[in-house]
């Protein structure tokens, strides 16, 4: 999704603007997401490289996700 399109949305003048609110919503929805306990983890120790490529989808840049949201869409 455009960053233009969020910004017109929000209602936002300023695309500086969307982009601080952007960035804070990843922030807080990465924080969520490996924080919340899922059936994940309780898999055997043996298995945990499940859990860290989880971990490892929250560490992808802002021009990777972008990416890969328009791929999606």
């Amino acid at each position: 999704m455009p960053i233009t399109f969020v910004q017109r949305l929000l209602g936002h003048a300023s695309l500086a603007t969307t982009g601080i609110y952007t960035q804070l919503a990843d922030d807080v929805t990465r924080k969520i997401a490996l924080n919340t306990r899922t059936a994940l983890d309780e898999v055997p120790p043996a298995e945990k490289s499940v859990l860290r490529e989880r971990e490892a989808v929250y560490e992808v840049g802002f021009e990777e996700w972008d990416a890969l949201v328009e791929e999606l869409l």
